[in-house]
Order: C-alpha cells, then sequence, then structure tokens
C-alpha cells in the first residue's frame, strides 16, 4: 500500500472518529444503517445490543436497581398510558430548581431578545458539535442534574425499565410570541422522536403557562398509534388536519398550570408539539432519562467526555454518575 493510501486511509478513520465523538456511536451507526436500507426496530436493536458488547459493565450494573425500586412512594408509569403526572410538592427542591432557570434566563434576556430565531432559543448550550462545553455550561446543567437525580425520579424511571437510567439530554427552552400569520415550524408541528422507545421527558414549566402560552402538548399513546400508522411520513413532522382527524378533546394532553409541576412521558410513542405561544412567552425545561444502552444519542447528548469530566470534577453523588453512565 503506498503512503498516499495510508495516509488517505488514516484521515478517513479520524474523521469518523471525530464524528463518533461529536454525535455518538449509536446516531453515527443509525444513519449508516438506514443508508442501508434496515428497518427501524432493527436497526435500534443491533445498536442497542453493540453497545452492551461494548460496555458491558454499565449495562450489567444498571440492572441493579432494586435499591431505588421502593423510592417512588407509590407512582409508577403505566405501561398502557406511558404518561405519569407529579405534582410540585412531590418533588424535592423544585423552588430551588424554579430559580436556578430563571437566573439562566434572566442572565441571557437581552442576548436572546435581540438574536431570537423561531421556534425557540436553547439556553443550556449543549450543542451537537459541542466536545468541550463551557464552565458556565456545566454550572448551568449541574444543579440541574442533581434534581434529575431525586430518589422519587429514580424510583419511578427504575421501576418501569428494570434499569438504572441515565439522562441523555436537558434542554431549556426559550419561545417567544409568534407573530401574526407565522406558521408553526419544525417542534412546533406534530411529530415523535425516533431516537429510542426507552426515552421519557419529563417536561416542567419554569413560568406558570397557560393554553395561550404555547404549552407543550401531546397525544396519548393510542390515540397516537392510529395517527401513525396512517401517515404517509411515519418518522417525521404530521399536519395537524390528519392528528384532529383521530385527537378528540380527551386525546390531547396540554401541560398547563402552576410552574414547577412535571409530567413524565414518551416521545417515541406519543406525538407531540410544543411553542405556539399567543400570548407571553413560554419557558420549558425538559430532562429526557432512558436506558444506558439507548439506541440513537440525542442532539445534545451529556455523555461526551468533556462533559463528563466538567460535571463530575465537583463533589458529585453515586446515583449523579449512574446518570451519566459512569460505573466505577
Amino acid at each position: 500500500m503506498s503512503t498516499f493510501s495510508i495516509n488517505r486511509t488514516f484521515f478517513y478513520f479520524k474523521n469518523i472518529s471525530l464524528r463518533i465523538k461529536q454525535i455518538g456511536l449509536g446516531r453515527y451507526l443509525s444513519r449508516v444503517f438506514a443508508f442501508l436500507g434496515m428497518p427501524l426496530e432493527l436497526n435500534h436493536f443491533l445498536i442497542r445490543t453493540i453497545k452492551i458488547f461494548i460496555n458491558p459493565v454499565s449495562y450489567y450494573k444498571s440492572l441493579n436497581y432494586k435499591y431505588y425500586s421502593d423510592k417512588s412512594n407509590g407512582l409508577k408509569i403505566p405501561y398502557k398510558t406511558k404518561m405519569l403526572f407529579i405534582k410540585k410538592e412531590e418533588l424535592n427542591n423544585v423552588d430551588s430548581l424554579l430559580n436556578h432557570c430563571r437566573k439562566i434566563y434572566l442572565s441571557k434576556k437581552n442576548y436572546i431578545k435581540n438574536n431570537y430565531v423561531p421556534p425557540y432559543s436553547l439556553l443550556l448550550n449543549n450543542d451537537t458539535l459541542d466536545l468541550d462545553p463551557s464552565k458556565e455550561t456545566i454550572q448551568n446543567l449541574r444543579p440541574i442534574i442533581n434534581f434529575a437525580s431525586q430518589p422519587l425520579l429514580i424510583g419511578v424511571l427504575s421501576n418501569y425499565f428494570k434499569q438504572i437510567p441515565i439522562v441523555i439530554s436537558i434542554t431549556l427552552n426559550y419561545t417567544e410570541c409568534m407573530k401574526s400569520g407565522e406558521q408553526p415550524i419544525h417542534a412546533q408541528r406534530f411529530h415523535r422522536d425516533i431516537n429510542d422507545k426507552s426515552i421519557f421527558h419529563l417536561v416542567m414549566p419554569i413560568y406558570d403557562i397557560s393554553d395561550k402560552n404555547g404549552p407543550f402538548t401531546f397525544i396519548d399513546v393510542e390515540t397516537s398509534k392510529k395517527i401513525i400508522s396512517n401517515s404517509n411520513n411515519k418518522t417525521g413532522r404530521i399536519n395537524d388536519d390528519l392528528v384532529y382527524k383521530y385527537a378528540k378533546k380527551e386525546n390531547i394532553i396540554k401541560l398547563t398550570g402552576k410552574a414547577g409541576q412535571a409530567c413524565i412521558m414518551s416521545p417515541f410513542y406519543s406525538i407531540h408539539c410544543g411553542g405556539r405561544v399567543k400570548e407571553g412567552f413560554r419557558l420549558l425545561l425538559i430532562i429526557s432519562y432512558a436506558i444506558p444502552n439507548l439506541a440513537v444519542e440525542s442532539v445534545g447528548y451529556l455523555h461526551r467526555k468533556n462533559y463528563k469530566l466538567g460535571l463530575t470534577e465537583a463533589h458529585i453523588t453515586n446515583i449523579e454518575k449512574k446518570l451519566l453512565n459512569i460505573y466505577n
């Protein structure tokens, strides 16, 4: 083999390695398998299996969830509906979390106002290609990771997964009032997330939210199944007219109400949308959990090397480490 061929091969694999570090092994493999025409379920199954072989320690240790199973205070995510509402008073340190998220927003308010591009602004800066998070990003994420690690949430999700969960992403979304004549775009349109069927969103409004503030909205699992099966675009955006053909008022869940209440829901099984703001603005926190060997990483996934290093530099509890898929 010539020197030129060796160098070309080296740079080819170096580029692959960098891309995997940026977007995650699962996301990379999923694109390769999809290009080869592999069905979604098989695609995800193979990736989950590959991840178990690559990191068997985290997989097998995550199965030791029994310690957390009695921490859920009797709350359960039903397998049929795949959603659970949690009152503010049932969670620990909600006011501290709300204050923290509001401080993030207020510190960026002027910048957001001057640079806002619909449909929303992400305030935590965990971008796809960001391999080296800033100190500000790490400082903003730490209290949210701590909140996400509380026993009730770990207990509820562990009992559902039969594994200790990980946090795959944290987003704090700001959405402005839509202008007259402006149409819903991107996440404002109904869709489902197909990264992995194990993913659950914990959705929490940071300020009180009404129907006019563009609440997170989703369709129950059974009705979503009907809509998806009758859609020509089973993995992309779904038009409102098709959604409302099958979804009646009782099938549509809008997360309105007081700041600090939470809902856990499945973005894989329930089609959803949000941010269709008619008045004021919306500030919404979404903490996404999944099994450690989930198929496709979230776009802003937290398990990149320098994110994990930054988040573990300060004192961190054992369960917080497990949420970052760190097992000693």
